[in-house]
């Protein structure tokens, strides 16, 4: 999937850990050279908002690392420190969050508010499609191969009209998009490259037009950096029931397990390290 670090287009890298894991990915790191849509096939979010592509890129998150995450869809990194001269930023000190100005990525909001195409009960924004054109690949210098991307979240075609017929063929798109509507929205996006300015997003400046066929379309949805709550385990990584009783068999590890900033491959490889010991009392 396109999404936030380095972007990446249906992440998933290919490996004998994860046997079923089939496609690899492809990098995009500028979003100037593409849009993103929803499954109406509307714009509905600017696309640079991210802390990689603004002016506080540089400064430091209220918990003290670059704000530079380089893409789309991160609704984390929001915290930029104010005056960094003046007020930097003091390692454990309380006092760090009244120095910072709060300063959120809502892609998840804007995706949730335009829920266009579904119905109550079941509202949904549905999935999300970068849009781009063949002097974007260039430009990203992107390798696509048949390991890289998902034939189910990666499209190629001749027109747009023809990419909004291929992407109506993903399984999850119970809305299907209007080939006249993508059209129209890359058509309107190529007049703000034109003018220089987004009067719908305020995407700043837009740089490049998606008319140089073949077009593109990448499944992209949003990324969390931290995830606050998660399953309660034991000290062997067992999950634990409402009761705090371990359940026979069932065992988690990673973020999945809750933890805020107590994440990353360090954790990873050490509740692995200690389900590999788990699992040789088991054997």
């Amino acid at each position: 999937m396109i999404g936030v670090r380095d972007t990446y287009l249906r992440w998933a890298p290919e490996s004998p850990i994860f046997p079923l894991v089939k496609y690899s990915g492809v990098a995009l790191r500028n979003w100037q050279n593409a849009i993103v849509v929803n499954w109406c096939g509307k714009r509905f979010f600017e696309e640079t908002s991210s802390a990689g592509l603004s002016a506080d890129s540089a400064k430091l998150t209220s918990y003290g690392t670059a704000n530079s995450t380089r893409g789309l869809l991160d609704g984390t990194n929001g915290a930029f420190f104010k005056d960094l001269d003046k007020n930097p930023y003091v390692h454990g000190d309380w006092k760090n969050i009244g120095r910072t100005k709060y300063n959120p990525v809502n892609f998840i909001a804007a995706a949730l508010q335009i829920n266009e195409g579904s119905h109550a009960p079941d509202w949904s924004a549905g999935p999300q499609w970068a849009i781009f054109d063949s002097e974007a690949v260039k430009r990203e210098r992107i390798r696509i191969t048949e390991n890289s991307v998902d034939p189910q979240y990666f499209f190629k075609a001749d027109t747009i009209e023809e990419l909004a017929e291929k992407i109506n063929t993903n399984p999850w798109m119970s809305h299907k998009i209007d080939p006249k509507v993508l059209a129209e929205t890359v058509r309107t996006y190529n007049t703000y490259v034109d003018k220089g300015e987004d009067p719908d997003f305020a995407k700043p400046a837009p740089q490049f037009k998606i008319e140089k066929g073949p077009f593109y379309a990448a499944g992209t949805s949003v990324t969390l950096h931290d995830c606050y709550c998660g399953l309660h385990v034991t000290n062997d990584c067992e999950v634990l029931d409402w009761e705090g009783n371990a359940i026979a068999g069932l065992y988690a590890a990673g973020e999945v397990t809750g933890g805020s900033s107590m994440h990353g491959l360090s954790r990873g490889l050490i509740q692995v390290y200690v389900l590999g010991n788990a699992f040789k009392k088991l054997a």
